[in-house]
């Protein structure tokens, strides 16, 4: 699935830019160098005022469509989803890179496994060997008690199945600052979208300071909270089935526990992950 032919199909890669001047060039070059080539790049400039539009507008490939948006990530990654045309939409970001085999590997999975929503990977750190977000892998029909231990997945190594987001009208939300690409993730599990991890990095990532992770740690650990929250209660109230009332005990009780600080949230989430497992499993 190495060329362009009539049977191959279309990816849009969405990739919202902001200020990336010192980074794009190296983005774009890595993702015109991949195998796959039957793909659109969507980049949709998030209102920047450095060079980044410039750097853009010097390549003349058909397949690049540069999308200006005022200064709104969530929007811009909404407007990703609206103007993509494939098959296939593939996330990525500005200042990182696609390892040359990326959408070859996951086009391959997300044809052969129709069942498949959602399919993402490993990413290794840029110029080193770290590998972020190694361990879990393989085919996961049913993620959402999974998505209670946090958000293993990374965002720009995702790609996701176009029709089936309109058909649910699924988007990236408003209202979960920094973890946007996590809510989305819950709101696919609940509805039955199955996961695939290709077992090995298929992005190369950079560490900086001005990575959300680092600028706005804070932020994006209360909305992931809030997240994993909010999935918990879905879960007791209609996954519980004949154990709900037990469930929904255990729950209180915990509460009650973690307010006399005798027992921590990260333990609450990690039994209930195992027990919704157990039920997911039946």
């Amino acid at each position: 699935m190495n060329s362009k032919t009539g049977n191959s199909p279309l990816v849009s890669i969405v990739l919202p830019m902001y200020n990336a001047a010192k980074y794009i060039k190296e983005c774009v070059d890595s993702i015109l160098a991949q195998t796959y080539s039957d793909f659109e790049l969507l980049i949709i400039d998030d209102g920047s005022t450095d060079d980044s539009v410039k750097i853009v507008e010097t390549y003349k490939d058909s397949r690049i469509r540069l999308i200006r948006n005022s200064h709104d990530f969530i929007a811009s990654l909404n407007k990703g989803i609206v103007e993509s045309r494939g098959k296939y939409i593939a996330r990525m970001d500005a200042d990182d890179k696609m390892k040359p085999h990326r959408l070859e590997k996951q086009v391959e999975v997300m044809e052969t496994m129709p069942e498949i929503v959602l399919c993402c990977s490993y990413m290794q750190r840029m110029g080193g060997t770290d590998i972020y977000n190694a361990g879990i892998k393989g085919r996961f029909p049913h993620f959402k008690s999974l998505l209670l231990v946090g958000n293993f997945i990374s965002h720009p190594t995702t790609m996701m199945r176009k029709e089936y987001l309109e058909t649910n009208e699924l988007d990236y939300k408003n209202g979960y600052p920094y973890a946007e690409d996590y809510k989305l993730w819950t709101e696919i599990a609940l509805l039955g979208g199955g996961l695939y991890i290709v077992p090995e990095p298929l992005i190369d990532y950079r560490v900086s300071e001005s990575q959300v992770s680092r600028m706005h740690h804070n932020t994006q650990e209360a909305s992931a909270l809030k997240i994993r929250n909010e999935l918990l209660s879905y879960l007791i109230e209609h996954e519980s089935g004949e154990y709900k009332k037990h469930i929904s005990n255990l729950y209180d009780n915990f509460v009650a526990l973690n307010g006399k600080n005798l027992i921590d949230e990260e333990t609450i989430f990690g039994v209930f992950y195992r027990l919704f497992s157990i039920l997911e499993s039946k």
